[in-house]
């Protein structure tokens, strides 16, 4: 039987997001920076990211003239390449890593174990970035699951080199399997 449906959405495209940064001058070019984003669902008022109260991004580091170091939850430079790329990127086609590499969510993984989202996203990670002659190179090194076995460990090298309308991404990412999907 037809009817009609009235109904709130999270959305596709964008969803809501709510955040905070700031920045602070510490003098000679050096700059301490600090970002808290997390991902709302506005039809249920539930938090995205399987929940994480700050499940997009939070990190903090240093920034200076053509560098920066940051340490939290990061997006990956594998999935900033990706998303560089797509046309759409991502947002109409639903999330970009798991459409072009499947490797957005990892067997068995839960919010907050560390592999949640890897690939896209990368926790307890550190972030090393440099600039110059329109080059920028990202080294990402993540714990992953924090065991004694190391799974979910993520290491991803990407770099960007762009001059006037060309633009050309290139990323590496090694990760160690997930503690999850080993069964003996």
């Amino acid at each position: 039987t037809g009817g009609a449906k009235t109904a709130i959405d999270a959305g596709q495209l964008a969803t809501s997001r709510w955040g905070v940064r700031g920045t602070e001058d510490l003098g000679g070019g050096l700059s301490a920076r600090f970002l808290m984003e997390m991902g709302i669902a506005v039809d249920t008022g539930n938090l995205n990211q399987g929940g994480l109260a700050w499940g997009r991004q939070v990190y903090a580091g240093l920034w200076g003239q053509g560098w920066s170091v940051s340490a939290g939850r990061h997006y990956t430079p594998l999935n900033n390449s990706i998303a560089a790329s797509e046309p759409l990127l991502g947002g109409s086609w639903g999330n970009i890593t798991a459409q072009l590499l499947g490797t957005y969510e990892s067997i068995g993984s839960t919010a907050g174990n560390g592999s949640f989202q890897l690939g896209a996203r990368a926790d307890n990670s550190l972030l090393f970035s440099g600039t110059a002659a329109g080059f920028t190179g990202n080294l990402l090194v993540s714990a992953g699951n924090e065991n004694t076995r190391g799974t979910g460990r993520f290491l991803n090298l990407g770099g960007t080199y762009a001059a006037g309308p060309l633009r050309v991404d290139v990323s590496l990412a090694r990760m160690r399997q997930n503690v999850e999907q080993i069964t003996a």
